[in-house]
């Protein structure tokens, strides 16, 4: 066992599922990748499945899977288990235009979103990438530049999840790009050169071949003080973790955020909660962005922050956001009985439950006396001048006066859906029911309504990779 091997399966101990289990291995073809792959075979110990996708951008790229089939024949051929090999195409450019990114930033999210399915195929334990130290240094580097925060002089997590029960690893962090070259050329394992990683456009390859040598040469060990700072600052993160998750999961709801809770916090964690925020609303992360929300949560309500396509509005205690143009659909939507309707965006379930009924608290959900109720129900937006009885209300009122007390903006009332029989509206989805069809002692059976709103439906359906996916490569 070469001193590398030692040092790696020293350090991946604590970091690795226990011996017998499948781990999955993103391999580009690259040097790093390619070692990672040989130390895992060496030791012998996982079950391996590799994944390589060509991303459909270079000319040469076949030869990267050239490569990684000639070294799984060597090593079943040299006596090793043989690995299970996973080699897909991706047409990278289209996805790029349909998910409007860039070509790197749709390649990630493509390269994790199947590493994650593919995980869940075939019952992995861990995915693993070949991130290293130069890795590091470079990441830490480049957010230094754009003036990140902690989060972003964390630099590369050695472990996160990739998913629920599924952690995504690096155990090559600490060992640099020298070092797993010179592994491969002892064991000889071969590698191709990704010809894109010299183009000099990209920042990170700027970094890599001529600011970060550049700073070696006049200050050794550079390189090394960026990955010591990461971990530096993963300490410091680490210990706002736990007061900055339990804030974020008492005060998060569908479309608002409580800020009670937020503003006694230091502005350091202010700063992480709103992170959590932009992330959870597929939105940049920028520390102008960071400042921007937290100066809007701090000053008077009724004021407003456009940010991509969310609009962000500082209530008297929440922190709300609501999509800048809704998709609304002018059709009316028939509800003829249990089931799940469709109207844009929008989601609506409906079913029929006996009593004893579970109330929910949900403003999304509202439990309507089945009686009162007479079928087909109508799901559409309010009529002019419409009126109704909010349940607990002193008197009949119209929609939009009702909504403008609730604290909607005048741009939204008029397309705030409802649902109504022939007698009228009896819920205004996310605020109330009618008096009419509230649930009493006498009640028998009862209508249950639940609602996705468009902007949980759009935000699900365009859900990205992670942030962390956004500031890492494979």
């Amino acid at each position: 066992m070469t001193g590398l091997a030692e040092a790696f399966h020293a350090h991946a101990a604590d970091l690795l599922p226990e011996a017998g289990t499948v781990l999955l291995l993103a391999v580009s073809g690259g040097a790093d990748s390619m070692a990672l792959w040989d130390l895992l075979v060496r030791a012998d110990r996982w079950h391996l499945a590799l994944f390589h996708l060509d991303h459909g951008l270079r000319e040469d790229a076949p030869r990267d899977a050239e490569v990684i089939r000639a070294q799984a024949a060597a090593y079943v051929a040299a006596g090793f288990l043989p690995t299970r090999l996973i080699v897909e195409r991706a047409d990278v450019p289209a996805l790029a235009r349909e998910w409007r990114c860039a070509f790197e930033a749709a390649g990630r999210r493509q390269r994790y979103a199947r590493l994650r399915a593919l995980a869940v195929k075939h019952r992995v334990a861990a995915v693993l990438t070949a991130h290293h130290r130069d890795d590091q240094a470079e990441t830490v580097l480049a957010n230094l530049l754009r003036g990140a925060g902690p989060p972003g002089k964390a630099g590369i997590p050695p472990r996160r999840q990739l998913a629920p029960r599924l952690p995504l690893v690096r155990p090559l962090l600490p060992f640099t790009r020298a070092e797993l070259r010179e592994h491969c050329v002892r064991q000889g394992v071969a590698w191709h050169e990704d010809t894109s990683n010299d183009d000099l456009r990209h920042q990170r390859n700027w970094l890599r071949h001529r600011v970060l040598p550049a700073l070696e040469a006049g200050v050794p060990g550079f390189g090394a003080e960026l990955a010591r700072l990461a971990d530096d600052n993963r300490t410091i993160l680490a210990e706002s973790e736990g007061t900055v998750t339990a804030t974020w999961r008492r005060a998060l709801a569908d479309d608002d955020l409580l800020t009670d809770g937020v503003l006694p916090l230091p502005e350091s964690q202010r700063l992480l909660v709103w992170r959590r925020l932009l992330q959870h609303l597929d939105l940049p992360i920028e520390r102008p962005h960071l400042r921007r929300l937290d100066e809007l949560a701090r000053g008077a309500s009724g004021r407003r922050f456009a940010l991509g396509r969310w609009l962000f509005l500082r209530r008297p205690h929440a922190l709300a956001w609501e999509l800048s143009q809704p998709r609304v659909p002018a059709n009316i939507v028939q509800l003829d009985g249990p089931g799940e309707y469709h109207r844009g965006w929008e989601r609506m379930r409906c079913s029929v439950e006996t009593a004893p009924f579970t109330l929910s608290t949900d403003r999304h959900h509202a439990m309507l006396a089945a009686e009162a109720c007479a079928w087909p129900l109508a799901w559409r937006l309010s009529e002019s001048g419409e009126r109704w009885l909010p349940l607990g209300a002193p008197g009949r009122q119209t929609v939009v006066k009702f909504l403008s007390a609730r604290g909607v903006s005048s741009r939204l009332r008029p397309l705030t859906p409802v649902v109504a029989d022939r007698n009228g509206i009896v819920w205004v989805p996310g605020h109330a029911i009618a008096q009419r069809a509230r649930i009493t002692a006498a009640t028998a059976q009862a209508l249950h309504l639940r609602w996705h709103p468009a902007g949980q439906a759009a935000q699900a359906a365009t859900m990205p990779a992670t942030l962390e996916e956004a500031d890492e490569d494979i």
